[in-house]
């Protein structure tokens, strides 16, 4: 789309059919901990088996690639998913020029240590809603 390479990742979705199959490729996978069971509100509720962003970009044939833009609204999953996502830009493991998190049930010190992993990586706050 617009010379773009989208990909989609929702493991909640089901039976349900994507609806953005013409600008992009639709994975059934989770974001989290490589192994990991993450636990969700939508659609119900309910639990999915997670992979690491790098293990998702290593299955995609995509290491050392760099990523545009990482939308993540994944539910609660950004608590267990993004530290090691900071960690590894830290690293220099995975290069990421713009993350756009929606952070959900979250605790004061969780976003205090969250920012401060973003931070660690290089990355800046450009807006935040309330």
């Amino acid at each position: 789309f617009l010379g773009c390479e989208t990909h989609t990742f929702d493991p909640t979705l089901g039976n349900q059919s994507f609806v953005g199959s013409d600008y992009a490729t639709f994975h059934p996978w989770g974001l989290g901990e490589d192994g990991g069971e993450t636990t969700v509100s939508v659609r119900g509720g309910g639990s999915f088996s997670s992979m690491s962003l790098t293990s998702i970009m290593k299955a995609l044939g995509h290491t050392g690639r760099r990523l545009d833009i990482l939308k993540v609204d994944c539910e609660g999953c950004e608590w267990q998913a993004l530290p090691a996502v900071f960690d590894a830009i830290a690293r220099g493991e995975l290069l990421i020029d713009q993350i756009q998190i929606e952070l959900h049930r979250g605790t004061f010190e969780g976003a205090k240590s969250l920012f401060e992993k973003a931070d660690s990586a290089g990355m800046r706050v450009l807006h935040k809603e309330r």
